[in-house]
């Protein structure tokens, strides 16, 4: 069994294997080395301490995709590589969860948020945060973050991983401020009247627009 690994290393593993997948519409997709590089990613994924049936699923599929590129099934290499890279995604989306919730450490989901929506300005992340324009300007430095805002940065962290996605970054910051007509309010109205209230409900609503 390898070491344990922190979830920033393996979710640097994680985005290292989705590199080395080949494009499914490329050329290099049956080729002995585009293979080689699959497998080498495999092997860190192990070594990172990805869990063993996330990594079977993987090696399974990859043992497939290599049966069909020596058989010169194209179709159903492209398929299995995009069945590896759903894989993938799904295991980068479980890590990057519990990167953001944690409450002991807001302040990483803060930096994540501002990742994720780069041209979002001050008066923008004021109202999702529900703090002032300073208060998120200090936070942008690295500023410790108040218990009685993190499990808001937690909450809008969470939901905003599981849209982003679906939505540009312009369309996850109006996603938080639009009224949207099943939760009868905008995520925000409801996070300004209760947090922990709206916790549920966002986070179940935010899920369904991954799907």
């Amino acid at each position: 069994m390898p070491p344990a690994q922190s979830i920033e290393a393996k979710l640097a593993a994680v985005e290292a294997a989705e590199d080395a997948l080949p494009d499914p519409g490329g050329l290099d997709t049956t080729s002995p080395s585009g293979l080689n590089r699959i497998a080498d990613a495999l092997i860190d994924l192990h070594q990172a301490g990805i869990e063993a049936a996330e990594l079977n699923v993987l090696w399974v599929n990859h043992s497939l995709l290599v049966r069909a590129a020596e058989a010169g099934d194209i179709m159903k290499t492209r398929r299995l590589l995009m069945v590896l890279n759903d894989t993938l995604d799904r295991i980068e989306t479980q890590l990057r969860v519990q990167v953001l919730d944690d409450p002991s450490n807001p302040e990483v989901a803060a930096a994540e948020l501002f990742k994720m929506l780069p041209s979002a300005d001050l008066v923008t992340w004021a109202r999702i945060l529900g703090v002032t324009e300073k208060t998120v300007s200090t936070w942008r430095g690295g500023t410790k973050i108040r218990p009685k805002n993190a499990r808001r940065v937690l909450l809008v962290a969470l939901c905003a991983e599981a849209i982003r996605g679906s939505f540009t970054p312009t369309g996850v910051a109006l996603w938080f401020t639009s009224e949207h007509p099943r939760l009868g309010a905008s995520p925000v109205d409801l996070m300004n009247d209760d947090v922990d209230r709206a916790w549920q409900p966002l986070l179940e609503y935010a899920d369904s627009a991954r799907r």
